[in-house]
């Protein structure tokens, strides 16, 4: 394998490291501050607010994240995280 070759794969290997340590990053913090738990039982994004204390549009970002697929981009799940329509 010639030096350029070498340096592309090395450079590749270090970007990898990189994604796998953002998204470690993404799921430790929720798990740090209880959200996980918290998420093991079906909640609405109502309660995770009350539960974090934080703004609904920041939990909803959260939310997006953690339920986004690598392949698609758009999130897995992202109807359960809906609010209900008023009645």
């Amino acid at each position: 394998m010639d030096r350029l070759a070498l340096a592309r794969s090395g450079r590749d290997t270090i970007g990898a490291w990189a994604t796998y340590a953002q998204g470690l990053r993404l799921l430790s913090a929720p798990h740090e501050r209880g959200w996980i738990a918290f998420l093991a039982q079906p909640r609405g994004v109502d309660a995770l607010v009350e539960f974090s204390g934080l703004p609904e549009g920041r939990v909803r970002n959260v939310l997006g994240a953690l339920t986004r697929t690598e392949s698609s981009r758009r999130p897995a799940i992202a109807s359960s995280w809906r609010r209900p329509s008023p009645s």
